[in-house]
């Protein structure tokens, strides 16, 4: 189990660097999207608007990485 544990702990470190993804979301704070601003469609809205898209999708993307890291902790395990 250990050795397994090793095995995926370096395999995943070129993929994902824990303190950097929380250093780097500890640092995001997004602006509030405002009913009125999408009324007008402003530039300063779709900028806003594409950084709320970057942040879901950063989230999914680790979600779905720790999903999977689980699956196979949970499967070496058994």
């Amino acid at each position: 189990m250990l050795r397994y544990l090793m095995r995926l702990r370096s395999s995943t470190v070129g993929r994902i660097d824990l303190r950097e993804t929380h250093r780097h979301f500890s640092m995001m704070v997004l602006k509030p999207l405002e009913f009125a601003d999408c009324v007008t469609d402003s530039p300063w809205f779709r900028a806003n608007l594409r950084e709320h898209e970057l942040a879901l999708e950063r989230s999914y993307k680790s979600i779905k990485l720790l999903e999977s890291q689980s699956k196979e902790l949970i499967s070496a395990g058994q």
